[in-house]
Parts: C-alpha cells; sequence; structure tokens
C-alpha cells in the first residue's frame, strides 16, 4: 500500500506489516465496545501490541480502512435482519 506523506513523498507499507494491522484492528474490533472505541483508541491499542505507531502514515490508512470495512459489514448485516 502506498501513501503520500505531507512532503509529497510516498510511504509504502509492505504486503505483511499490512496484514498484521488488519488482523489486529479486527481483533480489537471484535471485542470492542463499538459505542466507546474511536479511531484513536484502536490505533493506540494496535500500536501498544505490534510495536508499531500505527497512528503515522500509512499505516493509520490500513487502520481506518479496516474500520470502515468492518463498519460497512456490520450495516450491511444489520440491514440484511429486518
Amino acid at each position: 500500500m502506498d501513501a503520500e506523506r505531507n512532503d509529497g513523498e510516498v510511504a509504502t507499507i509492505d504486503r505483511e506489516t499490512e496484514k498484521k494491522i488488519e488482523k489486529r484492528v479486527k481483533r480489537i474490533l471484535a471485542k470492542a465496545n463499538l459505542y466507546e472505541i474511536t479511531e484513536f483508541k484502536i490505533q493506540k491499542a494496535a500500536s501498544e501490541k505490534l510495536g508499531l505507531d500505527v497512528s503515522q502514515p500509512p499505516y493509520k490508512f490500513v487502520v481506518r480502512r479496516v474500520v470502515e470495512e468492518f463498519l460497512q459489514l456490520l450495516k450491511n448485516n444489520t440491514q440484511t435482519k429486518r
């Protein structure tokens, strides 16, 4: 995954690291109270477990994507049950 930094440079993340972040974020979301969790809290918890600051690009974009996918899936599942 590539992400443009503030200085115009492109930051790249290797697939293995991206997968680790995805897996950790999904675990956090699965156990989280969705009324209280924030993207910042997810970043902090993932950073502590992975030993990597995922609040920085390009890692934070992976976190955001996984959170958005999770919420979309949750929304779709809720609509299907109605």
